[in-house]
């Protein structure tokens, strides 16, 4: 096992140069260590913190394969995706918090590395002269080898976390095989509930009209309609109390799925308003059943190789659908899953309807936008037709991350629908601003015409 040590005369920088790094850096220093600087991708803003310079990642006079990078970033969570970024820049000696340490599947060199942080930021002193054997890690060591999703596996079923991307209603329904995101009467009813923008219940009452009306032994009134919410409000309700008072509650009656190898997502058998209520809710991951075998047919049609795992660590900045890769998830997955939210509330808007059997599945679409295709393998599932020359076509939905939308599209015959991710802000009455957050550190905003 490859090895190195830190002595008092070894030359160490701080990532990170703001409180932790001051707080670090000042006690090092107190104890006799060699803080020589700090590496902070702002560096052309701070040139200095504590009278010690502050330098760009790529600095070219940092000899990166000797000095010894010692993380000053609060986030632990975020320190074995900087470990990887520092690797890939070419620097071999860092310590930091692994993920898979903190998170109870480390190895015996991680969660070596891990100790030896903990030694550093919480116990040094000046007795302490050397500290060997810290293992040097590459990032194939960062990969965990244990499933995430699963939950618990109880005879030949498996309950696990389920991507809300990846979850679509039962095949067998009058509404069939759409994603639980465009089940518009259901989720607008719990946000309603809820007092979240865009609640309603009209599109709910008018699903139970429809569904009352196929069995024709119902008598729609007033009083039938009032009803159905009031009921309907207190299984939420409901729903919501056991949530808050009992954290088990979705896991213990998580729903029944199959896998659609077909579509590569998951068919709810029921369970449509539990899942609403935590889509709605804003969760992103919702505890399913399944069986054995379902669960392992998933797992093999998700297979990633070797390439695909290293241009992952490289930059991949979507949600990954892969148990195995959960734990690779950053905090711009909640913002690529919010992005889909935007999305499908006006794609509901605009083409949901409980009468037809097809819904979504007409739609085409054309995509160009820097998700790691993420947002194409959704639209797949719910079984669009993708455009990729949009030359005199006619396009329902297009998604984009250019300002120069126009020349994009203006040879397209007619586009209905136009999404764009921007770094810039729009000024002007056709675009409606959807969302305003953050990818890979910079500001982004979702915008939305239909007046193209």
């Amino acid at each position: 096992m490859k090895q190195f040590e830190i002595e008092k005369t070894t030359e160490i920088l701080l990532y990170g140069a703001a409180t932790m790094g001051t707080l670090y850096g000042r006690k090092l220093l107190k104890e006799g260590f060699n803080v020589v600087g700090f590496l902070d991708k702002r560096a052309d803003e701070i040139t200095s913190l504590i009278d010690l310079p502050v330098y760009s990642v790529r600095n070219d006079i940092i000899d990166k394969e000797n000095v010894v990078v010692l993380l000053a970033v609060k986030n632990v969570f975020e320190h074995s995706r900087i470990a990887v970024f520092l690797r890939n820049e070419g620097y071999r000696k860092i310590i930091y918090r692994p993920y898979r340490a903190i998170s109870g599947d480390g190895n015996e060199k991680l969660n070596s590395i891990n100790n030896v942080y903990s030694l550093i930021t919480e116990q040094i002193n000046e007795a302490i002269n050397k500290i060997s054997d810290i293992p040097l890690i590459d990032n194939k060591e960062e990969r965990s080898k244990r499933d995430c999703a699963i939950i618990k596996q109880t005879g030949d079923e498996i309950v696990f976390y389920l991507p809300i991307s990846m979850l679509f209603t039962d095949k067998k329904e009058n509404v069939k095989d759409i994603p639980i995101l465009g089940l518009k009467p259901h989720i607008n009813f719990v946000k309603y509930l809820l007092g979240i923008d865009g609640g309603e219940v009209n599109s709910y009452i008018k699903f139970c009209e429809n569904a009352a009306l196929r069995i024709n032994e119902v008598k729609i009134t007033s009083a039938w309609k009032d009803n159905v919410v009031r009921n309907r409000a207190e299984v939420f309700f409901d729903m919501m109390n056991k949530s808050d008072i009992w954290p088990d509650f979705f896991v213990i009656n998580a729903p029944y799925v199959s896998w659609n190898k077909m579509r590569r997502c998951f068919n709810l058998h029921s369970g449509k308003h539990r899942m609403a209520y935590l889509v709605a809710s804003g969760r992103n991951y919702v505890a399913v059943k399944t069986s054995f075998v379902d669960y392992n047919a998933y797992l093999n049609d998700l297979m990633i190789d070797e390439k695909e795992l290293d241009m992952i660590e490289e930059g991949y900045h979507s949600p990954i659908e892969n148990p195995f890769l959960y734990n690779q998830s950053k905090y711009s997955d909640c913002v690529w899953f919010n992005i889909l939210r935007c999305v499908m509330i006006i794609v509901n808007n605009k083409y949901y309807s409980d009468a037809s059997s097809t819904l979504f599945t007409d739609l085409s679409y054309y995509i160009d936008i820097k998700d790691d295709g993420f947002l194409v393998r959704f639209f797949e599932r719910m079984g669009g037709r993708r455009v990729l020359n949009v030359e005199n076509k006619i396009i329902d939905i297009a998604i984009m991350d250019s300002d120069d939308i126009h020349n994009k599209i203006i040879v397209a015959k007619e586009v209905k629908n136009i999404f764009v991710l921007s770094e810039n802000k729009r000024v002007s009455e056709n675009w409606r601003l959807l969302l305003d957050n953050y990818i890979g550190g910079k500001r982004v905003y979702l915008y939305y015409c239909n007046e193209q």
